[in-house]
């Protein structure tokens, strides 16, 4: 539902005040490498200045339109995964001029209206209870049927295929770019990292640039991840920068860097880090504290960039309307236990604070055990509407339960999430194959997490953790 009134390119935003602070300046672990956020320095600045305003058209600057003060919500979607549709990559699309065929890669991100809340709304995921409602799991059926094939010519020639009902549809024709020009500098295609937090658990993470990215020939990969070890727990921080801002990318790695930061102050701040205290952290400040920090560094940004046919704009006056339209993101943050606890189980807490990243627990015997999906799994209930930072933000969801030794924790931004849904899906099918059999290196996560699929063109995220080894 649109407003006539406060219409932004035909989406709509809804605005929210509040103070716009700095992020903390913590030891963090992002990516898996521990940083100590260095002080800006004026060369450093002037470099990513340039690099902004070298990619910033005129076209992406803010209009007069732009509402400042309005309580508006906005809707845009996605099409839902099918299929069965026609090819949506037909060669002189995915080979020429890319625009027409980028048109039907999915569409923008949607942003719709918060439901404001004080509470954290919470489900327990009673795992290991095979008679409790919510401990449906899936086991992917072969049906006599491999998995997936392996690509044996063109651009992706050796990459894996999930077998479907209609192959790739034009998929694999798709022609991989290199962008000469980022907002923000230069950032890499491919985050990846895989070994041992402890003795009993591993982690494996790997972020990659859809291949709508790659044919819109301007986009990066906008979602981001981070990594962190603290009293017990490993951390996993999952952000998918929302793609009608230009500059959302930046958006998510803030919003990663803030989530560590302020989930390992606090671990180190409680009392005691047992399952029932890290559940009881105050989720709902950790969240406000990260859409802060996700305002205050795109009012740093913008003010510097963008100006309307007026002049130049206020940014500090301006409403997260604003800023979303350029920088916004979704969040997501995983705990999961490193080391048994006395009933010799593996607790997790997850908590989403925006968006629609899913959860799961993936057992080598039963398959797929779904914690939080982001999307419904009904075709036609799919919404991609998401309220992301720097937006205020409604209830943080709050999912927890316990993993045995050797069953798997799943965190994934919905570019795998819409593949995998309950798993019954060929990714899903493929995915319970190579991960849940046992840690895997960088190299075979990587090539795993590459599989093709004709609905997978969006960026793609997942933390996964293995655990009792």
């Amino acid at each position: 539902m649109t407003d006539p009134q406060h219409d932004i390119d035909d989406r709509n935003i809804v605005s929210h005040t509040g103070p716009a602070t700095d992020e903390e300046s913590d030891h963090l672990v992002h990516g898996g490498t521990e940083r100590h956020p260095a002080p800006a320095t004026h060369n450093a600045q002037q470099n990513t200045d340039t690099a902004v305003r070298d990619t910033l058209s005129d076209s992406e600057s803010l209009g007069d339109d732009v509402p400042r003060h309005s309580d508006s919500h906005g809707t845009h979607s996605r099409p839902a995964p099918n299929q069965n549709q026609d090819s949506r990559y037909p060669q002189e699309q995915a080979r020429g001029d890319s625009q027409s065929a980028v048109a039907q890669l999915g569409g923008q991100h949607t942003i719709s209206t918060p439901s404001l809340g004080r509470t954290p709304e919470e489900t327990t995921s009673s795992v290991r209870t095979s008679n409790a409602e919510n401990d449906l799991w899936v086991l992917p059926a072969t049906g006599g049927r491999r998995a997936a094939y392996i690509i044996d010519s063109g651009y992706y020639q050796g990459r894996y295929a999930a077998e479907g009902s209609s192959g790739l549809e034009g998929m694999d024709l798709i022609r991989p770019t290199v962008l000469a020009q980022l907002h923000g500098g230069h950032r890499p295609d491919v985050m990846l990292e895989a070994g041992y937090v402890s003795e009993r658990a591993y982690v494996g993470a790997v972020s990659m640039r859809g291949l709508s990215h790659h044919m819109s020939k301007t986009a990066p990969r906008q979602d981001h991840y981070g990594l962190g070890v603290q009293d017990g727990w490993v951390i996993s921080v999952i952000a998918d920068g929302v793609s009608v801002g230009a500059m959302s990318h930046l958006a998510a790695e803030r919003a990663v860097l803030s989530a560590t930061s302020q989930v390992r102050a606090a671990l180190r701040a409680a009392n005691s880090t047992d399952a029932d205290s890290v559940r009881g952290l105050d989720w709902i400040a950790i969240g406000n504290s990260c859409r802060d920090a996700v305002d205050s560094y795109a009012r740093q940004v913008l003010s510097r960039f963008m100006s309307t046919s007026d002049g130049s704009i206020d940014i500090n006056d301006a409403h997260s309307s604003t800023l979303a339209k350029k920088m916004s993101t979704t969040l997501d943050i995983a705990l999961i236990a490193i080391e048994p606890d006395q009933n010799n189980a593996y607790p997790f807490v997850r908590v989403g604070i925006s968006g629609d990243s899913s959860a799961y627990v993936l057992d080598p015997d039963r398959g797929w055990h779904s914690i939080a999906l982001g999307k419904s799994t009904d075709a036609s209930q799919i919404n991609n509407a998401v309220i992301p930072l720097p937006m205020e933000q409604g209830t943080p969801t709050i999912s927890t339960g316990a993993l045995q030794a050797g069953q798997v924790f799943v965190h994934v931004t919905d570019g795998f999430g819409d593949l995998i849904q309950e798993g019954r899906r060929p990714v899903g099918r493929f995915l319970f194959e190579q991960w849940a059999g046992g840690p895997v290196d960088s190299v075979r996560l990587l090539q795993s997490a590459s599989v093709l699929n004709a609905n997978g063109d969006d960026d793609r995220t997942a933390v996964v953790v293995w655990v009792g080894l």
